[in-house]
């Protein structure tokens, strides 16, 4: 058995996102739970950044780690947020509309990235749509709808739940039913944001 220190540190160090700082996806269902606890309707938001590998392909590791705290701040000033790790993050909803946070959500991630959107970011991700289309349509798999011209290419897949008091027993239900909404949300088309 763990000695009580080291076994709380390892605990707290589970709850919080080490390269961001924002809690993990753990700590966040611990807050769900907590406001499901209380009974209170709240909202989530569920963002996924789209394309985000190609920043650490043209820009290396250390830029897209920047871009990730840089989308983790931008987040947290709207609502608390976490990070479930990768390029997933979560926002917790208590106060504000649920829409306008998700909209504001996805300016603030387009508007936290845009820089490294750069002319060979652009051509990389036009390379690559190009090789997956063709690799897709060659073996007859269920391809990703094509982006709106002028889109940017770096932005969040972002879908939302308005939790009712009494709605979900657990975060884990909430989640499962986030997990499902967002893959559904990444075969639809994405409307393009205005810059």
């Amino acid at each position: 058995m763990l000695p009580r220190q080291p076994y709380t540190e390892l605990m707290s160090s589970c709850l919080v996102d080490s390269l961001t700082g924002l809690p993990s996806q753990s700590g966040w269902k611990e807050a769900i739970d907590d406001a499901l606890v209380v009974g209170r309707d709240f909202g989530l938001v569920f963002l996924d950044l789209n394309r985000f590998a190609f920043v650490n392909h043209i820009h290396g590791h250390r830029a897209g780690d920047e871009a990730l705290q840089g989308v983790a701040n931008a987040l947290n000033r709207l609502a608390p947020a976490s990070r479930f790790g990768g390029n997933e993050f979560g926002l917790l909803v208590l106060e504000h509309p649920l829409d306008a946070v998700e909209k504001a959500a996805r300016v603030a991630v387009v508007n936290a990235i845009s820089s490294y959107e750069t002319p060979a970011l652009r051509d990389f991700a036009a390379k690559n749509e190009t090789l997956n289309r063709s690799i897709a349509k060659r073996y007859g798999w269920l391809e990703r709808p094509e982006p709106p011209v002028g889109a940017p290419v770096l932005g969040a897949t972002t879908v939302t739940l308005l939790a009712r008091s009494g709605e979900f027993q657990t975060a884990s239900q909430i989640f499962v039913a986030l997990t499902a909404a967002m893959d559904k949300a990444k075969r639809t088309p994405v409307q393009a944001l205005p810059r």
